[in-house]
């Protein structure tokens, strides 16, 4: 399985690792997580849940290579990332994406997708470099990033110039909450703020209405994005 899933039921803490390489994503890894998402929505106990990846990647984004080979499913996957990303911010259960290594394209959106990030400072930078691979981002993917990033000068450098960022510089940017100091570092650290998170013992249903309306302007957009995609997909058969 490209994506593993273990569970500490000590702390009722959900831990998401991607196990595969530069851990791209795709139809398959999109499908595994939301199938893993549906047992940790289903788990009443669960507190919290942190995604981390495997190697020297978070995530190296969309699986450009195989949409190469199979360019049919480039608009399914866009449109199920999509859902997914939708998902995540308004995810009834807190999460954390504890960046592990690179975070590049959509391994960068989805980070922002948590509620929280957490980043090692030894190796590893987050960014969004479309413009160095020359593609472009949808609307609603524009706006996932506004809703998460507040800087203006933070969200050009990011958008239109693809600037790479270490983990402390990200944090001084406020594009993730924490840089810590390597590897060993980026899980405890996680798993310290699940922790404190769930002492908070946080209503489900309360938490994500309130995620939903703090993010719903991006919500809209992404769904917007989505529909266009859905009518190009049908447009096709």
């Amino acid at each position: 399985m490209p994506i593993d899933l273990i569970h500490d039921e000590e702390n009722e803490i959900y831990i998401i690792e991607f196990k595969n390489g530069e851990n791209r994503l795709n139809v398959g890894v999109v499908k595994r997580f939301n199938e893993i998402l549906d047992i940790i929505e289903n788990d009443s106990k669960a507190k919290c849940f942190i995604t981390i990846g495997e190697g020297k990647f978070f995530s190296n984004g969309f699986d450009l290579p195989r949409f190469e080979k199979f360019p049919e499913e480039r608009p399914v996957f866009i449109s199920d990332f999509i859902s997914l990303v939708c998902r995540l911010l308004t995810f009834p259960v807190p999460s954390i994406a504890a960046i592990n290594g690179h975070a590049f394209a959509g391994g960068c959106m989805l980070s922002l997708a948590h509620d929280f990030r957490i980043m090692r400072n030894d190796r590893g930078f987050i960014c969004m470099n479309e413009v160095d691979i020359k593609l472009v981002l949808g609307i609603g993917m524009n706006w996932l990033i506004i809703a998460k990033i507040g800087d203006a000068s933070t969200l050009r450098d990011m958008i239109i110039y693809g600037k790479r960022y270490t983990a402390t510089e990200a944090e001084e940017k406020e594009i993730i909450n924490k840089a810590v100091p390597s590897l060993d570092d980026v899980l405890p650290e996680s798993i310290l703020l699940a922790k404190e998170i769930s002492s908070k013992k946080l209503n489900r249903n309360s938490f994500g209405l309130l995620k939903k309306g703090l993010y719903i302007n991006a919500i809209k957009q992404l769904q917007t994005q989505q529909d266009e995609i859905k009518a190009y997909i049908q447009s096709k058969l």
